[in-house]
C-alpha cells in the first residue's frame, strides 16, 4: 500500500477525479507532486511536497502544501501492518482560500479526501489480488 500511494504518477489510472499529475522527484524519499483534478465545474490543481518514511513504524508519508487553492494544506498517510493486512489512514488539515468559488470547492475537496483511501484500497485489491487492506 505504501508504494501504491507513493507512486504519484499513477494516480490518474484509478482516482476518478484526477486528470493528470506532474511528478518532480527531489531524492529517493521526497517529491513535489502536482495533482490536476476535475469534479463537475471545478478544474483545479495543487502541488504538495511529499516526504516518505518507509522505515518508520508505522510507515508514513507527510504532505505539505507548495501551492494551490488553499491557505493551508498538510497531512499524513499512515500504513500500519497487521496480521490481517494493512490499516491505511489519511489525515488532512486544510483551509481553502476565501471567495465564493473556493467556498464551493471546499465541499468538493472534502469528498475527494474521503474517497481517496477507498480508491487506493480498491486499486490495491485489483493490482495485488488481496482483500486484506483496511481503511
Amino acid at each position: 500500500m505504501f508504494e501504491l500511494v507513493a507512486d504519484f504518477s499513477h494516480y490518474p489510472d484509478f482516482l476518478p477525479f484526477c486528470e493528470r499529475t506532474i511528478n518532480s522527484p527531489i531524492n529517493e524519499n521526497e517529491l513535489n507532486g502536482t495533482l490536476f483534478f476535475n469534479k463537475g465545474p471545478f478544474r483545479k490543481s495543487f502541488t504538495t511536497h511529499n516526504t516518505m518514511y518507509r522505515d518508520d513504524n508505522p510507515a508514513r508519508i507527510d504532505i505539505k502544501l507548495v501551492n494551490g487553492p488553499f491557505n493551508k494544506l498538510d497531512g499524513e498517510w499512515r500504513f500500519e501492518e497487521t496480521k490481517n493486512g494493512c490499516n491505511v489512514t489519511l489525515d488532512l488539515n486544510y483551509d481553502i482560500k476565501s471567495g465564493l468559488l473556493n467556498s464551493a470547492l471546499s465541499g468538493v475537496f472534502e469528498w475527494m479526501a474521503k474517497s481517496m483511501v477507498e480508491a487506493f484500497c480498491t486499486e490495491s485489491s485489483r493490482l495485488y489480488g488481496k482483500n486484506n487492506v483496511r481503511s
